[in-house]
């Protein structure tokens, strides 16, 4: 696929987006949003384990307090997380309608003798499976990363603030670990096929 080829899509699929807008930029929001409330326990979690570690002995008013924030945090995180899942799954489902009703005009308009060459089975599957695996792609495979990959690296950051002398050990033992496990896992797959 050539540049030229490349910007004619892009500049496809900006035009279905476009009208859009307003759902994407809440959808983005709402990832901002999951990806903080998500990270907040983490770095708060240190602060109350070295308490304990250091001897202190907090109050009974104060683990209620602690545990009513947390409560908190996570019940934002859940609805971070519902809006985030509600606007892509109607940012999908409006991709999709668009998509589909553009296929019904172009199929409408084809010449008999299309129909005749052509198998209808094939069509019918062309119409609604692939259509489906699309819808499925964008709603897993290109927002998932969208807001996993943000997420981690926000922990990771959480990890070095926190522990500068435990977060380069914790990297330097997940990276070989995440290598030689994708590895032994696409070995396993090879092996079953």
């Amino acid at each position: 696929m050539n540049d030229n080829q490349s910007r004619h899509i892009a500049w496809r699929l900006y035009e279905l987006i476009a009208p859009l807008k307003g759902w994407v930029f809440f959808s983005i929001v709402c990832m901002v949003g999951y990806n903080i409330f998500t990270a907040a326990p983490a770095y708060y979690a240190k602060d109350i384990v070295d308490a304990i570690a250091y001897g202190d002995k907090p109050e009974l008013k104060q683990y209620f307090l602690v545990g009513l924030g947390m409560m908190i945090v996570f019940a934002i995180k859940g609805l971070f997380f519902f809006g985030h899942n509600y606007s892509v799954g109607h940012l999908v489902q409006s991709l999709i309608v668009k998509l589909r009703q553009q296929l019904f005009d172009h199929l409408v308009n084809l010449s008999l003798t299309f129909f005749n060459r052509s198998k209808t089975g094939d069509l019918i599957s062309r119409f609604t499976n692939d259509l489906h695996v699309f819808q499925n792609m964008l709603q897993v495979g290109v927002t998932g990363p969208f807001r996993d990959i943000p997420q981690f690296f926000l922990l990771l950051g959480i990890m070095f603030f926190r522990s500068w002398q435990l977060g380069p050990l914790v990297t330097m033992t997940i990276i070989p670990l995440q290598y030689f496990l994708s590895r032994f896992l696409a070995s396993e797959q090879n092996c079953s096929k």
